[in-house]
């Protein structure tokens, strides 16, 4: 065992010297590698290090030539500042020197007789041609590549001025008539090749071979125009000045530095244009007939006219003359001539002619020069077009017969004339995908005209696109794309241009102002773009739809240059307006104004009343809000109307979109704020306006708040883009931005949760309260009340109960008079803790009573004359005739007082003995009634003023009600004169802010006195005055208090609401009507109204009792009708009656159930009708039981005749003395009507006019 262990042992040891052999030569070749590699690193590093230097070395070398070809160039610039002065100079030699020699001219034709032989006068006169130089010539305009000799000599001072609408600031477009063009015989034409070789070719083409497009192609080759001693580039920027100015250019370089470049030899670069039979035109046409031996053009004279810069911070980012774009709010130079533009360090090496411009009279910020009429040429005649009318058919908006306009037509005719010859009976220019430059080409010049290089750009004759700006390139590659998109092919793009003269004249301005619009004409089926990308499907979709601004039109008929048939070969042109003159455009231009400054308007308020919400009075608000939803439907009418048009024409609708989203997530939340601002205003709590509106619907509310944010937002940012992208902006744009802004700020000043929105209309709402009150004094108690109610349930109980105060100043005046506190709940207002009341009811204290009680006096006048004739003249009447007497008494009554005397007479005498009582004795009785019945009308007027002014006795309040009742006493007599009656209406609101103010101060000097008998007596004797069934018939806490105190009392319970009667626990949640009515039981009944409740409370737990009780008023119907049966009794009887009945047994109270019951069967049995119209069945029966005996003598009224035939003739319209509320706050209606000697009261509650009583008085 020992020895295989020390032989294993043995054989690990060697393993692991092999193993530790191999480790050690691993880590040789490890470090051998490593050395190697860090050697190979450093030789690599050396390397880097020497060619660094010699790129140091390199780089200070290229410094210095840097150095040296900037000191070349500034050297260069001015030789170049040099030679221009010396091309002044010269214009200035050549002039004199023509002088001269048409001097000399003048008197060679004088001595043209004196010489004999033709050939010497010939030799002379051509060595006078040759050496007469026409003005300009030496400084002629310089044209590159893609200029045609046709140009070279024309005459311009006799055209007007016309620059494109699209053209810019500086950017000027030349319309040439090349009729009047005097070609030079010598000169021959030449063309510039776009071909892909790039090189010139001088052989003529082929006879059917197309030509190259009247559109310059990219190229890269420099064309240079040779002279004796000077080298010009042909570059191109055709500016229409005054009629003096003339075309410039500059000299570029001398002739040993054009030595240097390649030897190309120079051309005058001329566009033929196709012949008749030539239908189509590429750029790829390879080039041809170049004549190298051209002379150059001329050259106008230069002038030197200096710019007047003033400084102007921009607004809106523009271009400088040294190309680059100057931003939103840096400062800046304008000139005031030409409006040229530079930033404040490229003001000295402003290159740019001053050429004055005139502001274009209705296309936003586009220059436009104004029509300088020249005299008409009558010998010129078009040789291309035909006009056949004078004016347009039907109704115009512009006078045709007007001397502008006349004039504009007359040139407009020159400028088709020109189009025409220009088009040459082309009908397509056909752009291959490889030229798609040349195509983006041809649409810049076609819009901005020609350009030559600033000095310093990176422009060149090669490069003509970047001759253009940044944002012109931008505006024709979207051209370009729309072009495309709608071309048959993208491979072959067939495109003709057609120009429409136009003539606009602005407001108080008598000249006109002319621009002719390219509007592009594509493929087979003759689409129309126009320069702004707007399609349209034929000519005249173009004529109805475009968007030229009111002008006078001049186009080819049918759009074309090229029509199928002619007249003598000319193009047919016709007249016409754009659609903008048409009335209902007009009215809609100044609907979108008004709209315009009124988005802006409400905007700006819609700010200023998130920051100032009371800023406003409630009829502004109403206007602001009116004008915010007119503004809103009718973005949203315009934005339909605006996609349909813009769809129909391949136009962006995304700013259209935007709106109609906004407006339909606007409209959708401001119909959910509509209902919470109307509750708010209602004095709703947030918890009711939820249950109206919903979890769902608030929550969608914030997420419509939300996108309509994000959408208006985006209106808002694509109607900016629009402003910024377009080159003329028209009243559409600004409308767009103006409804844009409106539309973020009205979402973005309001609250974007409807609890935001519930609170700050119930603020908003309370402040306008406040605002509206017309004393300080008031203003400073509601901000006092204000305070108290701090949370938003208490707000809305505010506004609850001030929304029905009649008169909410002198409501806040009384308080603050009479030191009361005033607590607004859900059911009215608490006034110093002592009575709960609506403010209904609040406002009908003192008034209300007092019409109330008038009227019924003057309802029972009848009865008071009924009552004294009775008294008077019954002495006379046999006792067989008194009932004949007093039933034709009535009818005397109703008769004018003046018959009333002659009448009586007359009747007595017929039913009395012996011819009646004689005159002196029936003078006195009728005096002594007519007497009496005053006194009873001026009683019941002297009783109901008292009742009004207990407690009213401050300075001057006994005088008031005095005063009051004199002026009643003459309106109840009729003897009132109309400013008396005035003067009633005034004493009344006297006596009624008299009596309010004693209702507060009746209760606020005892709101702190402690809950002792003593204090309790007295607040009953200072509020008896309004508790009383006389006047205003009110509750307060105190009487509360003694009816739970008696139930308690009653029934030995802690809490009366546990009281069961029926199983019902009908004294839970009572309100102010049920106090008031068991308080008005227990008050009358005194000691004996506990015991005639208690019996009703065993009545009501009574299985053998019919009736059914639900309700305290229920309990106090049978407790009045217990008093009714102990009352009946003889005074013996009663007190038994009442020990009997408290018990629920004996005989009396089963004598009383069965009456009762009685009673309540034949209520039962009446029709549904009926009793539908009464409170309970139970009240029915208990007024029926008390008033049966009332109405007549020894013969009680039936059920019918007290429910059908008596309650029909009270309870009518015309009976209505006075409409109240009850304490709570429900509607109370009396009624009065004459019943004999006596009087017929009712009274009816709530809206349905349910009956509660009627009886006679």
């Amino acid at each position: 065992m020992d020895i295989d262990t020390a032989a294993d042992f043995k054989a690990r040891l060697q393993n692991m010297i092999v193993y530790q052999d191999i480790l050690i030569k691993n880590n040789f070749l490890a470090q051998s590698s490593c050395d190697q590699e860090f050697s190979t690193l450093l030789i690599f590093h050396n390397d880097l290090r020497r060619k660094y230097a010699d790129l140091r070395a390199q780089t200070d070398q290229l410094d210095q030539y840097i150095e040296h070809y900037r000191a070349e160039s500034e050297r260069k610039d001015k030789k170049i500042q040099s030679q221009s002065s010396q091309i002044l100079r010269l214009t200035q030699h050549n002039k004199r020197n023509n002088e001269r020699l048409t001097e000399l001219q003048r008197w060679f034709d004088r001595i043209k007789d004196s010489i004999t032989e033709p050939s010497t006068y010939n030799k002379l006169y051509e060595i006078l041609r040759n050496s007469h130089m026409f003005e300009g010539e030496t400084t002629a305009n310089l044209s590159d590549r893609y200029c045609t000799g046709d140009e070279l000599d024309v005459d311009y001072s006799h055209m007007p001025k016309v620059v494109s609408q699209s053209a810019g600031i500086g950017e000027i477009k030349r319309l040439t008539d090349t009729n009047d063009i005097d070609l030079k015989l010598h000169k021959s034409p030449v063309n510039i090749s776009a071909a892909s070789d790039r090189n010139v070719n001088k052989n003529k083409p082929e006879p059917n071979q197309l030509r190259t497009s009247p559109i310059p192609v990219s190229s890269r080759k420099i064309n240079l125009i040779h002279t004796q001693s000077t080298v010009f580039f042909c570059l191109v920027e055709e500016l229409e000045l005054n009629i003096d100015d003339q075309f410039w250019s500059k000299l570029i370089d001398d002739h040993h530095e054009q030595k240097s470049l390649s030897p190309i030899n120079s051309a005058l670069p001329k566009l033929i244009s196709p012949t008749i039979e030539q239908k189509t035109l590429t750029p790829s046409t390879p080039a041809s007939n170049l004549n190298s031996n051209s002379s150059p053009s001329n050259i106008t004279k230069l002038h030197s006219r200096g710019h007047n810069f003033i400084s102007r911070n921009i607004l809106i980012p523009e271009t400088c003359c040294c190309l680059k774009r100057i931003h939103f709010g840096k400062s800046a130079y304008r000139c005031q001539g030409c409006n040229a533009l530079c930033h404040t360090g490229c003001k000295e090496n402003c290159t740019t002619l001053c050429l004055p411009n005139v502001k274009t009279p209705n296309r936003g910020a586009v220059d436009i020069i104004k029509v300088a009429m020249a005299p008409k040429d009558p010998e010129w005649t078009p040789k291309f077009v035909s006009l056949s009318e004078n004016c347009p058919e039907g109704r115009t908006y512009f006078d045709w017969n007007d001397k502008g306009i006349e004039e504009w037509k007359a040139n407009a005719i020159k400028f088709q004339d020109t189009h025409v010859k220009d088009n040459n009976r082309t009908e397509w220019f056909t752009y291959k995908s490889e030229d798609r430059d040349a195509l983006e080409l041809r649409i810049l010049m076609a819009i901005c005209g020609f350009r030559t290089p600033q000095e310093g750009s990176k422009a060149a004759p090669s490069c003509p696109l970047r001759t253009f700006k940044r944002d012109e390139r931008l505006h024709a590659r979207k051209l370009k794309k729309v072009i495309i998109k709608h071309s048959n092919s993208s491979e072959n793009i067939h495109l003709n241009i057609i120009y429409i003269s136009t003539a606009t004249k602005v407001e108080e301005d008598k000249q006109f102002y002319a621009s002719e619009e390219p509007v592009f004409v594509i493929n087979d089926h003759r689409k129309l773009i126009d320069k702004d990308g707007r399609t349209y499907a034929n000519f005249q979709d173009y004529k109805e739809n475009n968007k030229l601004p009111k002008a006078a039109t001049l186009a080819p008929k049918n759009g074309t240059y090229t029509p199928a048939q002619t007249i003598d070969g000319r193009v047919p042109l016709e007249l016409g307006e754009t659609p903008a003159t048409s009335l209902l455009k007009r009215a809609k231009d100044v609907v979108d104004t008004v709209v315009m400054v009124g988005g802006m308007v409400l905007a700006v308020t819609g700010v200023v009343t998130f920051f100032a919400p009371a800023l406003f009075s409630a009829t502004a608000m109403s206007v602001i809000q009116a004008g915010s939803f007119f503004l809103t439907t009718y973005g949203v009418v315009g934005a339909a109307t605006s996609i349909h048009d813009k769809t129909q024409h391949d136009e962006s609708i995304r700013t259209e979109v935007f709106v109609l989203i906004s407006s339909a997530l606007s409209t959708y939340s401001g119909i959910l704020r509509t209902q919470a601002i109307k509750y708010a205003r209602e004095g709703k709590t947030y918890a009711e306006v939820m249950e109206k509106i919903g979890k769902a619907q608030r929550a969608m509310f914030a997420v419509a708040n939300v996108f309509t944010i994000v959408s208006s937002s985006g209106a808002l940012i694509s109607s900016i883009f629009d402003l910024m992208a377009k080159r003329e902006r028209t009243w559409l744009d600004y409308y767009q931005f103006c409804m844009g802004l409106f539309m973020l700020v009205n979402v973005c000043t309001k609250p974007i949760t409807i609890k935001g929105i519930f609170d700050s209309e119930q603020m908003q709402h309370l402040n306008e309260m406040k605002n509206s009150l017309e004393s300080d004094d008031a203003k400073e108690e509601m901000s006092r009340m204000l305070a108290e109610h701090s949370t938003s349930d208490q707000k809305a109980y505010m506004i609850r109960n001030l929304n029905k105060i009649e008169n909410p100043t002198e409501f806040f005046e009384l308080i603050r008079k009479t030191r009361s506190t005033v607590t607004c709940t859900a059911d009215g207002l608490t006034v110093n803790n002592m009575i709960d009341i609506s403010p209904l009811s609040y406002n009908d204290i003192g008034k209300a009573v007092f019409i109330e009680k008038f009227n019924q006096i003057s309802k029972s006048e009848s009865a008071a004359l009924h009552s004294s004739f009775m008294d008077e003249f019954d002495q006379y009447i046999p006792d067989e005739n008194k009932e004949n007497f007093e039933s034709r008494l009535e009818n005397i009554k109703t008769l004018p007082v003046e018959q009333q005397r002659e009448t009586m007479r007359n009747l007595v005498n017929e039913l009395t003995a012996g011819g009646g009582p004689p005159q002196e004795a029936f003078d006195a009785s009728w005096n002594r009634a007519q007497t009496a019945y005053r006194d009873n009308l001026d009683q019941q007027v002297n009783e109901m003023i008292g009742h009004l002014q207990q407690g009213s006795t401050g300075p001057g309040q006994e005088d008031d009600f005095t005063q009051l009742g004199d002026l009643a006493r003459r309106q109840m007599h009729g003897v009132a004169t109309p400013e008396e009656q005035k003067e009633l209406q005034q004493q009344l609101d006297k006596c009624t802010n008299h009596r309010k103010e004693y209702f507060f101060k009746s209760s606020a000097i005892h709101r702190d006195d402690a809950n002792n008998p003593e204090n309790n007596a007295a607040l009953r004797v200072d509020i008896k005055t309004f508790t009383n069934a006389k006047n205003e018939r009110l509750c307060y806490r105190i009487n509360v208090e003694d009816v739970k105190q008696t139930l308690r009392n009653t029934f030995q319970v802690l809490n009366h609401e546990d009281i069961i009667v029926h199983d019902k626990r009908i004294f839970d949640n009572m309100k102010t009507g049920d106090y008031d009515r068991l308080n008005r039981v227990l008050t009358e009944y005194t000691t004996r109204g506990p015991n005639l409740l208690s019996a009703a409370i065993h009545l009501g737990n009574d299985p053998a009792f019919v009736g059914q009780v639900n309700t305290p008023h229920d309990i106090a119907s049978i407790t009045e009708a217990l008093e009714k049966q102990r009352a009946s009794l003889p005074r013996g009887q009663r007190q038994e009656f009442l020990n009997g009945i408290a018990t629920g047994t004996g005989e009396h109270y089963d004598r009383f159930r069965n009456d009762f019951n009685g009673r309540i069967n034949a209520i039962n049995a009446l029709p549904d009708d009926i009793k539908s119209q009464w409170s309970s069945t139970l009240s029915m029966a208990y007024h029926w039981w008390k008033h049966e005996d009332q109405f007549r003598t020894n013969q009680p009224l039936t059920i019918d005749e007290y429910f059908r035939e008596y309650s029909n003739n009270i309870f009518k319209t015309e009976n209505i003395i006075g409409t109240s509320h009850t304490q709570a706050g429900g509607i109370k209606q009396s009624y009065t009507r004459s019943f004999g000697a006596r009087i017929h009261v009712g009274f009816t509650f709530g809206e349905n006019r349910t009956k509660a009583s009627h009886f006679p008085k």
